[in-house]
């Protein structure tokens, strides 16, 4: 999952979206990707294994994932149907962080792997 996720990135060159990276085995599954501290949903029904494998990228430093404008989603026409997330506060019911993915500082590192 890791390697397909690195690969989208190089393919594309940044600011991947969710709808970018629905395509590949392994992405769809039954958890919301979300931070229930704040109730902030990132994307909904993808598979534990391509959160452990975001959450893995991230921490090695291969992958940075920023929020970005809910427009890179509109244009793929594939927004979550929840309020978009406005301020940094813990909201009540669950909302929406549109996020991209980009290359981290150890990217080319796990390109010559």
């Amino acid at each position: 999952m890791k390697q397909m996720i690195i690969d989208k990135i190089e393919e594309l060159g940044g600011n991947v979206s969710f709808v970018d990276l629905r395509e590949l085995p392994g992405f769809s599954g039954e958890q919301d990707y979300w931070d229930p501290t704040k109730n902030w949903v990132f994307w909904q029904r993808v598979s534990l294994g391509f959160i452990l494998a975001i959450h893995e990228l991230v921490r090695d430093g291969i992958i940075d994932v920023q929020v970005t404008s809910p427009t890179v989603y509109l244009i793929d026409d594939c927004v979550l149907d929840l309020p978009l997330v406005k301020r940094d506060v813990k909201y009540k019911t669950p909302s929406w962080v549109p996020l991209a993915f980009n290359k981290g500082p150890n990217f080319s590192k796990a390109l010559a792997a």
